[in-house]
């Protein structure tokens, strides 16, 4: 395995995303018949090089590819379902079956498929090119995620966003069927073309597929940030109370002339106490004044007033 998740890197693939176990929004990215359960390759595009031999069909275990190389070495029976999806031949070819999906934004999306494979040969193959031509040695199974405006069986770092999984020499030529993930969140918002390609010069190959599928889940919506609380006010209220005069009556039987006058004044007051704080307080307290007049007495006085601001 070179840089690529090949068998030995199944058990890293497998746990991928697993903390994805929440149900898919009904707005979830879509695999069109990604279980195959329609008998047909519904939604897929197949693809073969031209000048080879063989392509991708649907199957069961009661209808295999109508090629020689699935009657003399059938692929596995499909892991789930009824029908699943696989590569198969006559003789010498390069086979590729796609399907762009469209990933909604603001998502996780969590690819998931069941993959497995025979190679009668026994060896691999694995050159940087599908090219099936006669002239090099090519025997190869892989899954990538590609730009969708790519050439089906490119494999330049410009067109492969993510090479998922692929077989190399020295790994064993059967795989069961194995349930695979891979992370496509990095991909929210866009279009990817999702990739099984399979290439055989040296024997039957059958690369099978079943089960794909996409779950989504919405990411949850930012928390707004608290508005900042309001500055306090540099306001001061200033409060007093005007003077206040007071005429004491005479005791009966007392001339008015006899008894004088008793005025009390009481000077307005007022706060000014004001800082640049949260709470501030301005008070005014009024004097008190008292007269006192043969023995009685009248009082004029003025409340203390506080605010809080």
């Amino acid at each position: 395995m070179r840089g690529i998740l090949g068998r030995r890197g199944l058990s890293v693939l497998a746990v991928a995303g697993a903390a994805l176990v929440m149900a898919s929004p009904a707005w979830a990215a879509t695999v069109v018949n990604g279980d195959f359960e329609t008998g047909t390759l519904a939604g897929f595009t197949v693809v073969n090089q031209p000048g080879g031999n063989g392509s991708y069909f649907a199957y069961s275990s009661a209808n295999q590819p109508p090629t020689g190389c699935a009657e003399n070495d059938p692929p596995a029976a499909p892991p789930q379902g009824t029908f699943a999806a696989t590569s198969s031949q006559d003789g010498v070819g390069s086979h590729v079956l796609y399907q762009d999906i469209t990933l909604e934004p603001n998502a996780t999306h969590e690819l998931s498929f069941t993959l497995y494979y025979k190679n009668s040969t026994g060896v691999f193959h694995t050159p940087s090119t599908l090219d099936y031509t006669p002239g090099s040695q090519n025997q190869q199974y892989r899954v990538d995620i590609l730009e969708p405006s790519a050439d089906p069986f490119s494999v330049a770092p410009a067109d492969v966003l993510a090479p998922i999984f692929r077989t190399d020499p020295g790994e064993p030529s059967t795989l069961d069927p194995t349930p695979l993930t891979f992370n496509l969140s990095p991909y929210a918002g866009q279009t990817v073309r999702l990739r099984f390609a399979e290439v055989d010069n040296q024997g039957c190959f059958s690369g099978s597929v079943d089960d794909i599928d996409v779950r989504t889940q919405a990411e949850p919506e930012p928390e707004p940030e608290p508005e900042p609380a309001p500055k306090p006010q540099a306001e001061c209220t200033k409060r007093g109370t005007s003077g206040t005069t007071s005429s004491a009556a005479p005791p009966a039987g007392t001339s008015s002339a006899a008894v004088p006058a008793t005025t009390s004044s009481t000077a307005s007051a007022a706060t000014t106490s004001c800082a640049a704080a949260a709470v501030m307080t301005c008070s005014a307290a009024a004097a008190v004044t008292t007269s006192s007049v043969a023995g009685w007495a009248t009082t004029s006085s003025s409340a203390a007033t506080e605010r809080t601001v």
